[in-house]
């Protein structure tokens, strides 16, 4: 239920859903990572990088999880954190998968648009199942008007 109310933007309600479930959870990491994001949303962004950090360290951090810790560090203007998690995962891209959307959201958190889009062109090369929610997930909302995005949207049959 939280993921249904994260993606209608109804972001207490979300919250309250994710909570529900780590109250019978408290390591319950999809639920954390979910929370952390709706955080970031709602401009709640020391209980967004408290929550995705722990997050990334249930993960064993997941390279997931760490791309939107750099995204919630970048739009909470916490530029050199972001760029820092950034670096170690494209370093760690080079020798092991990094999902090319985890960069991509660091990005668009520090709002670097040319880097977001180039890995978000690296996602749909590889045919990354992350794009499958990019109608509808709220990292690309202050992107949606960038005709990279909507060729992107195009090129995978979604529709805005």
């Amino acid at each position: 239920m939280g993921w249904i109310f994260h993606f209608a933007r109804r972001y207490d309600e979300a919250i309250q859903h994710y909570l529900r479930a780590l109250d019978r959870d408290p390591n319950f990491l999809w639920a954390l990572w979910q929370l952390g994001q709706a955080y970031t949303y709602k401009s709640m962004f020391e209980e967004a990088t408290r929550t995705l950090e722990k997050a990334g360290t249930l993960s064993g951090r997941s390279p997931a999880v760490l791309g939107m810790l750099a995204y919630a560090y970048g739009v909470a203007g916490r530029a050199g954190e972001a760029r820092k998690l950034l670096k170690k995962l494209t370093e760690l891209s080079k020798r092991e998968y990094v999902p090319p959307a985890s960069v991509a959201w660091g990005n668009f958190g520090l709002g670097d648009r040319d880097q977001a889009f180039e890995w978000m062109e690296k996602a749909y090369q590889e045919r990354s199942n992350a794009l499958a929610y990019l109608g509808v997930w709220p990292v690309v909302d202050p992107f949606r008007s960038d005709p990279r995005f909507r060729s992107l949207l195009r090129r995978i049959g979604l529709t805005e």
